[in-house]
């Protein structure tokens, strides 16, 4: 029953919308060139197509009137004519022009060292200040709930760093109870 009442609905619907095309021409079948005057336009943009007609010849052009060229005394005295150019203050304009383009600007400064760098004698050992190994800074300090890690700074240098696996062997503190993990030097 349901089913019996969406169909005839739907056929309603649809003859209904045929009927109201039918009344406004839109299944006519009019001459493609035939022009249907409108019983009143509707709002908005309106177009309407048509096939085009091509132009007879190219464009009639007004001729250029006859002149004649001034002679440069007849310049200079026409220009002689204008005011004096007046800046703001009262005074004759006095234009700084520059002399011509300033040059491109560089990037950066040019270094002139051989790449890779040569290495290092054994007499270019870092030099290593005089005194007392401190430490200069840790971190974190005081009670913390869980570290992600520790971070500890020396006065002096302590290995040199040219591989972390060589240098991770050398374990600079000890701390009370040892967590997991593992050193790694970074300066």
């Amino acid at each position: 029953m349901r089913n019996l009442k969406l169909v005839a609905f739907l056929i309603l619907t649809v003859l209904l919308a045929w009927a109201c095309a039918r009344e406004e021409g839109a299944f006519s079948e009019e001459p493609a060139g035939m022009n249907r005057p409108q019983a009143s336009p509707s709002p908005g943009l309106n177009m309407r197509l048509s096939q085009g007609q091509p132009q007879a010849g190219p464009a009639d052009r007004l001729p250029a009137p006859a002149t004649t060229p001034m002679t440069p005394a007849e310049v200079q005295a026409l220009l002689a004519r204008l005011p004096e150019f007046q800046t703001d203050a009262g005074k004759p304009a006095d234009f700084a022009l520059r002399q011509g383009s300033l040059p491109a600007p560089r990037a950066g400064a040019t270094v002139q060292q051989p790449f890779p760098p040569a290495e290092p004698a054994a007499s270019e050992a870092p030099t290593v200040p005089e005194g007392p190994l401190e430490v200069l800074r840790r971190a974190p300090e005081g009670e913390v709930p869980l570290a992600p890690q520790v971070s500890v700074s020396f006065s002096q240098p302590m290995v040199a760093v040219s591989s972390q696996d060589e240098a991770s062997k050398t374990m600079p503190v000890k701390l009370a109870p040892q967590p997991e993990g593992a050193w790694r030097w970074i300066g």
